[in-house]
């Protein structure tokens, strides 16, 4: 059996999923969930004991991975018209937004100064979600695609492991090799909540930097747009879209995130550019003409 990653990413996502967990599990160990003490607990995880500062980067290490595997993943999907299986295609969705409130939730768990500006709810709460609601309902939603998609009928499951172990192999090479390829996305939990920095100072995780533009030029209401502008696609769209539309699509997302990294980037700039990328979409979602070719 042959390791193709493209058509192995669902297993590659579920795989690096259960790493995140066996690693959040341990820091949860050591992790006070209170406004107090969250800061302090994230500073002893890092230099105050043995190997924990190890668990804490490959947690960090493995969301990137995660995101990088999921952006690829939906991307494919995008390419290959898979959001017409409108069931299907809602999983997905749903999976990919908890992954996003996942990842959301453990950056406001540290209590930095960006945990402060980006949290909607009090600590616990954000906590109890982000550790029980949240990967209870990933797990179920996940159940429910592998009954969409291979009911459960795991054909060749021994080569199907040895693939993933293989795989795992070589994930653990590249972790130890590069464990700071990612470091940047610790840089934006360095400071503490009583530091007066303001939100276009912080340095946000690469997998939200597009978002994360889209609540600077709308608020929330940008996100929830974006959301649903992409969800919409279900529903509405009827017809094959061109493949290059995806591609000029993902380049403007990308374009988007880039700017979250623009010390004081004009805001005039970040709004005409989710303004852009939205009329876009609108634009692909409802022009029937752009899924035929001349």
């Amino acid at each position: 059996m042959k390791f193709q990653p493209l058509s192995w990413l669902g297993a590659i996502i579920l795989l690096l999923c259960v790493l995140e967990a066996i690693s959040g599990g341990v820091l949860l160990f050591h992790y006070r969930a209170n406004t107090e003490q969250a800061f302090i607990s994230l500073q002893h995880i890092m230099y105050a004991t043995k190997y924990l500062w190890l668990w804490r980067d490959f947690h960090v290490f493995t969301a990137s991975a995660i995101f990088i595997a999921v952006y690829l993943y939906v991307f494919r999907d995008l390419l290959q018209q898979r959001y017409q299986a409108k069931t299907l295609w809602a999983v997905k969705f749903g999976l990919f937004g908890l992954l996003m409130l996942e990842v959301y939730l453990g950056n406001c768990l540290p209590w930095s100064k960006l945990s402060v500006w980006l949290a909607f709810m009090p600590l616990k709460s954000a906590f109890l979600l982000h550790v029980i609601v949240v990967p209870f309902v990933l797990l179920g939603l996940t159940l429910v695609q592998m009954k969409l998609v291979v009911g459960f009928k795991m054909h060749n499951f021994p080569r199907r492991c040895f693939v993933l172990l293989r795989f795992s192999l070589f994930y653990a090479l590249v972790f130890f090799i590069f464990p700071n390829l990612f470091y940047q996305t610790l840089q934006h939990h360095l400071f503490n909540a009583h530091e007066h920095l303001q939100p276009w100072h912080f340095i946000v995780p690469w997998y939200l930097a597009p978002w994360y533009v889209f609540k600077l030029a709308l608020g929330w209401a940008g996100v929830v747009i974006a959301a649903v502008l992409l969800l919409a696609m279900m529903f509405v769209r009827e017809n094959k879209l061109l493949p290059e539309m995806w591609w000029v699509i993902a380049v403007l997302f990308i374009g988007l995130g880039g700017l979250a990294y623009w010390p004081d980037a004009p805001y005039g700039l970040m709004l005409s550019s989710v303004l852009v990328w939205m009329g876009l979409m609108v634009w692909m979602i409802f022009d029937k003409g752009l899924g035929t070719r001349a």
